[in-house]
């Protein structure tokens, strides 16, 4: 209601503009909506947080009456990512398909996947998770689009980057551990690929993704135990895992 729209060029799609949101008169704004608008801004550079809300299962809709599927952004052994459009709003997010067959045969549970990605939607630089469809064969994760694909595609595009955008990135995604470890929840799979890009012209626009091993920790208590994660990138702890780390 605080929002006005302008519509973007070439598209036919509108989109609120920041603002109506602080010019409104009807009723005052909250200061912790005033507070999460500002986080989200400072963090993202933009109002997405607030824009691509959606919470269309809540209203007993399936995925399929509300999204429609294009072409496949990512895969994995029990999952695909698909980039979908709503068929209302028009908006374009990643859909993350997890067939739970071949999910559950692998050991992993996707309600941990879920519980963590709800756990840190309000962290910086954390690709945020916006709605859950449920089925009976399928689970879909409705999560914001990052455009820009992920810091490995990135870094062998060009091969180097420069001392102050290793800065940026590196402090990026440290913030984003640092929350995550606040939140008691371990990713347990850091690594380029799973580090995404929110467009192809800042290098350094980045969040992390991918939290299909991530699991609750209790501190100061070696609480883990599974060996999991990316040999090529994992603590040599985790390989003297016995008794847990």
């Amino acid at each position: 209601a605080f929002f006005d729209t302008k519509e973007t060029p070439g598209s036919g799609e509108l989109k609120p503009t920041l603002g109506s949101f602080f010019d409104a008169k009807k009723s005052p704004i909250p200061l912790d909506l005033k507070a999460k608008l500002n986080r989200s801004i400072r963090c993202d550079g933009s109002v997405s947080e607030l824009s691509h809300s959606v919470n269309d299962s809540a209203r007993g809709k399936t995925f399929d009456q509300v999204y429609r599927k294009k072409e496949v952004l990512g895969e994995g052994g029990y999952a695909f990512v698909y980039r979908c459009v709503h068929k209302n709003r028009r908006n374009h997010y990643a859909v993350k398909e997890v067939h739970h067959e071949d999910y559950e045969t692998t050991g992993e549970n996707i309600n941990e996947e879920i519980s963590a990605l709800k756990r840190l939607r309000e962290g910086p630089y954390i690709v945020r998770l916006l709605d859950v469809f449920r089925g009976p064969e399928q689970t879909h994760l409705v999560m914001e689009q990052m455009k820009g694909g992920d810091l490995l595609e990135r870094l062998v595009e060009k091969e180097v980057f420069s001392e102050n955008q290793s800065r940026r990135i590196s402090r990026k995604l440290i913030e984003a551990v640092v929350y995550c470890h606040k939140k008691q929840i371990a990713h347990r799979d850091i690594k380029l690929e799973n580090i995404l890009l929110a467009d192809h012209i800042d290098d350094t626009k980045i969040k992390l993704a991918d939290f299909g091993c991530a699991r609750p920790f209790v501190p100061g208590e070696k609480s883990l135990r599974t060996l999991c994660g990316s040999p090529q990138y994992a603590a040599p702890e985790l390989y003297m895992h016995e008794n847990g780390y």
